[in-house]
């Protein structure tokens, strides 16, 4: 500092450790010293950061977020941030998905949950202890599964192999080709997922 105020240089004394990282000015040209201090006056800002290597995904990106803004505005620039690595990347439109899960269900066949768990349950607990059983005596020993659960929650017979409530021919049929398809989809199901297809198309 150049000024011969006794103020002033003791102020800039006092300031000497705020000023620490302008580093060299005096004997800097400024082109050059502010290439390297440029980042000294600028705003927090989200910013993608660099390092990879702490990465679980390869396509993904790793921000850093400041919290000096508003969420509005942050959610902003994540959104533009987001919008531009797409772009240079060539990725799908932001309203399409890439899956990248190596075990998400096969595409349209999500399974309705509870379904599924009946007719694996059905498969591996029943069917195959005795896969000579069919018709009539594989539905009882179904049955007989279902009302033999230790749980009291998990005795409900599901109302597609359920003909428990009528005695008509036409129902007992009807809940013996549905079980006839559950040992289907069992079959289908196990194939696929020793193929790496999960669960497949069944």
């Amino acid at each position: 500092m150049n000024s011969s105020d006794p103020v002033v240089r003791r102020n800039v004394e006092n300031s000497r450790l705020f000023y620490s990282k302008w580093g060299d000015v005096k004997n800097s040209a400024f082109n050059d010293w502010w290439k390297l201090r440029e980042s000294l006056f600028k705003d927090e800002d989200v910013q993608v950061l660099d390092d990879t290597s702490k990465r679980h995904y390869s396509d993904s990106l790793i921000l850093e977020i400041p919290i000096n803004k508003s969420t509005s505005e942050l959610l902003k620039k994540i959104k533009l941030l987001i919008d531009e690595e797409q772009k240079s990347r060539n990725r799908p439109k932001k309203n399409k998905v890439v899956i990248t899960t190596k075990f998400k269900p096969t595409d349209r066949t999500e399974p309705k949950l509870v379904v599924l768990k009946d007719v694996l349950s059905v498969y591996r607990d029943v069917y195959l202890k005795d896969s000579s059983m069919k018709g009539k005596k594989l539905l009882q020993s179904v049955h007989d599964y279902y009302l033999g659960r230790k749980r009291k929650d998990y005795r409900r017979i599901p109302n597609s192999i359920n003909h428990f409530e009528s005695t008509k021919k036409s129902e007992l049929d009807r809940v013996t080709r549905n079980l006839r398809r559950w040992i289907q989809w069992g079959d289908k199901i196990t194939l696929n997922v020793s193929k790496g297809e999960f669960p497949g198309r069944y």
